[in-house]
């Protein structure tokens, strides 16, 4: 996400130059008395933080439309479907560890419903 981040910086919500534009306007001094407390203006500070979430959001938009989240599943399974060297339950791991991100190899049985010698053999072909 990091990288997406990045990415999402450099062209800006409206321009490339924007990113710059928000750091300077951040780093503008204190607007009278009300405009926070140290020597930069608060406001200025608030401005740039809405600008930067709005980027954020922009970028989490991007990547789930790239990765059309909705058919994901779908499109797991369809592969294993066609990789012949895969048995069908290596959908519901690769499931799992797309959305979880990690999880126990003991937990292989569990997640395919196979017993849990067959379940570590489907799991060993898919992190072989």
């Amino acid at each position: 996400m990091t990288s997406d981040l990045s990415r999402g910086l450099a062209r800006g919500l409206e321009s490339r130059g924007e990113y710059k534009r928000m750091m300077d306007h951040a780093d503008m001094p204190r607007q009278g008395d009300l405009d926070g407390r140290g020597n930069l203006s608060l406001g200025a500070l608030g401005d740039f933080v809405l600008w930067f979430l709005k980027v954020c959001i922009d970028q989490v938009a991007f990547m789930s439309n790239l990765f059309e989240l909705s058919t994901l599943s779908k499109r797991l399974r369809a592969y294993v479907e066609r990789n012949d060297d895969l048995q069908p339950e290596a959908a519901g791991l690769l499931e799992e560890a797309l959305f979880r991100g990690e999880f126990e190899r003991g937990a292989a049985g569990r997640i395919t419903g196979l017993p849990e010698r067959t379940a570590r053999r489907v799991l060993n072909k898919l992190v072989s």
